[in-house]
């Protein structure tokens, strides 16, 4: 019996050791016993709705998977320790393989598989792979996020295939792999705010579809930017890109892909302006938005850009300052009375620099410094308005001419052109104009005879002012 015991004992301190027991429970600051985990060494995690905590680096480990996850809804805190292999075949550092797993603040190195979704749902966020074959491996698996993370010097950064769609990845940077973000046969996964540099292509699409590549930065990539082969049956949606590659594309499709939206408000990847197509140059400046005719400086290129017939770019973006922001044309002013203004017949644009509140409702009242030249100087001049622009006055942009449009300071009435010396007067009155001035019928102040200046009780500054008839 006591032989039996021993060997029990025994087996109890084998099992509390190996990979299956690594986990170790925190006690809560009420001894009850809560569902967050300490662990230092590889195993199984496998308690739905746990927390574990990596509490040491894993150096150099050797066997085939590290952190394998079998439980729902389990979050793995790595608290930026290290999870190393020794690049041993189809080895796994992060292996998940159940749903609502969340993996966060871990670094994962030298595996082929650096972190491998095997099911749908599960989040990571910062989280670096480094030196693995693929960084994050998606096979047939949907639904997943990774973001905030990175991925440098593997093979693939991101590898997503085999029907892994409404995948989402954002903001993460790809550095020096062989391929960035790799995308084979698999659907409608978004990309957003990527950083792909350095690597041999930057993204790819193959015999994939409707997925959407947008607000990223794609840039000296040496073989291409991006490369599109056999998508499938619908386009892929490309748009609000910086390209900065010697090729910033490779097309091996016969399909369209949709290179840009319609114009509308938002945050552009490079300069300022409205949002449409991509930002097109390279590292020598020779790109089509380098180069391209913007005759009326909106920010967007005249002509479309062609990558091929079925790839088109219609709404390539040029340079327009940061410092200045397209406004909408503005055809009425908030004026009192509310008079409409006319825009010029269309050759004058409504234009915010400094204050991107000038924009709102189109305001007709700015301060100092805050009109700057027309970028169709191509920014050779920086003029500023040194006075303050009253009501009336408007930004103003022609071919390089004006920069706050300043009515006639002799304006008194509210015809449309109002000067802030003469807000409120009427016509035929003397309004704001100055003494022995009155406002005539077409709204200018006029200057009155000597008679008619002591007739209406304003001194005209001599020592001897005429008698007038009707005065003694």
């Amino acid at each position: 019996m006591n032989k039996k015991l021993i060997l029990l004992f025994l087996l109890a301190i084998f099992l509390i050791g190996s990979k299956k027991a690594l986990s170790v429970p925190i006690q809560d600051g009420g001894g009850g016993g809560s569902l967050n985990y300490s662990i230092s060494n590889c195993g199984v995690l496998s308690i739905t709705g746990a927390t574990y905590y990596l509490t040491s680096d894993i150096i150099n480990y050797q066997n085939s998977t590290c952190i394998e996850i079998t439980g729902n809804n389990i979050t793995l805190d790595c608290q930026n320790h290290v999870i190393d292999g020794i690049d041993a075949s189809d080895s796994k550092g992060i292996y998940i393989r159940a749903s609502n797993t969340k993996i966060v603040n871990c670094v994962v190195s030298d595996w082929f598989f650096g972190v491998f979704f095997a099911s749908g749902y599960n989040q990571v966020e910062n989280v670096s792979a480094i030196s693995n074959y693929d960084a994050f491996y998606l096979p047939v698996s949907s639904y997943n996020t990774i973001r905030l993370s990175k991925a440098s010097e593997n093979n693939k950064g991101v590898f997503l295939l085999a029907n892994s769609n409404f995948n989402k990845i954002e903001k993460i940077d790809l550095k020096n792999n062989t391929y960035g973000i790799y995308i084979d046969t698999s659907n409608s996964n978004i990309l957003d705010s990527i950083n792909s540099k350095n690597n041999k292509e930057g993204i790819i699409f193959r015999f994939s579809s409707n997925n959407t590549l947008k607000n990223s930065i794609i840039e000296n990539n040496s073989y291409s930017g991006i490369s599109i082969y056999y998508n499938g049956s619908m386009p892929n949606i490309i748009f609000n890109n910086l390209f900065n590659n010697s090729r910033n594309f490779y097309l091996n499709s016969p399909n369209i892909n949709f290179w840009n939206i319609t114009k509308q408000s938002g945050q552009r990847i490079y300069t300022s302006g409205l949002l449409g197509g991509n930002y097109w140059t390279t590292p020598t400046k020779t790109g089509y938005s380098d180069n391209c005719t913007d005759s009326n400086s909106d920010g967007f290129c005249d002509s479309p850009y062609t990558l091929d017939s079925n790839n088109i770019d219609y709404l390539p973006y040029t340079f327009l300052p940061p410092y200045c922001k397209v406004c909408p044309w503005i055809t009425t002013l908030s004026l009192v009375p509310n008079v409409p203004i006319p825009d010029g017949g269309g050759s004058w644009y409504e234009y915010c620099c400094s204050d991107d509140n000038k924009c709102a409702g189109g305001t007709n009242s700015c301060g100092n410094s805050d009109c700057y030249a027309d970028v169709a100087c191509n920014n050779k001049e920086k003029d500023e308005f040194t006075g303050s622009c009253d009501r009336g006055n408007r930004y103003l942009k022609d071919k390089c001419g004006k920069y706050c449009g300043v009515v006639d300071s002799n304006v008194c009435c509210d015809s449309g052109l109002l000067d802030s010396r003469c807000n409120g007067a009427t016509v035929n009155t003397q309004g704001n104009c100055p003494l022995g001035y009155v406002c005539n019928s077409t709204c200018q102040c006029e200057q009155l005879p000597p008679c008619d200046q002591y007739d209406k009780g304003y001194p005209d500054n001599t020592s001897n002012p005429p008698k007038c008839s009707g005065f003694d």
